[in-house]
């Protein structure tokens, strides 16, 4: 057997990670330290999973989307406040260790002038200034952790 199979084989059964369970303090922690993850929703067509830049703010995930989008447009098809979820996470290839996190909720349009200071407002990467403001109010928020061995 060559050595590359028999390691392969000895790391699968010998030094596999361990899921632990994150709590929701630790997952707005997590929340807060990136910039950027993922809105989901079903659609007619289908799941539609898409990044999104974001900043948590007052125990909600508010991030910024196009008006003429289709995350705009299925949050206008399906108001006041449609469900939806948000995930953000980070791993290590070398360690094959990381987290994440899931936020199920139900998001709305808020005003710039709901939020707190320019600062804390979440800055999508694209260029432009035609961005809307979405609040997700979470109902469910869990995250697992996976530690090395």
């Amino acid at each position: 057997m060559s050595g590359h199979i028999w390691e392969a084989i000895m790391k699968e059964l010998w030094f596999r990670g361990e899921l632990k369970e994150i709590g929701r303090d630790e997952c707005f922690e997590l929340l807060g330290s990136r910039s950027v993850g993922r809105i989901g929703y079903c659609t007619s067509g289908g799941a539609v999973i898409l990044p999104v830049n974001h900043a948590v703010i007052g125990g909600e995930i508010v991030v910024r989307v196009s008006p003429g989008g289709q995350t705009a447009r299925y949050l206008r098809d399906n108001a006041p406040e449609p469900d939806l979820t948000y995930e953000v996470d980070d791993f290590d290839d070398y360690t094959e260790s990381g987290w994440s996190v899931l936020v199920t909720g139900t998001a709305r349009a808020t005003s710039p002038e709901s939020l707190a200071s320019l600062t804390d407002r979440p800055v999508p990467w694209p260029a432009g200034d035609y961005w809307d403001y979405v609040r997700i109010h979470p109902t469910r928020v869990t995250g697992r952790r996976l530690v090395p061995a």
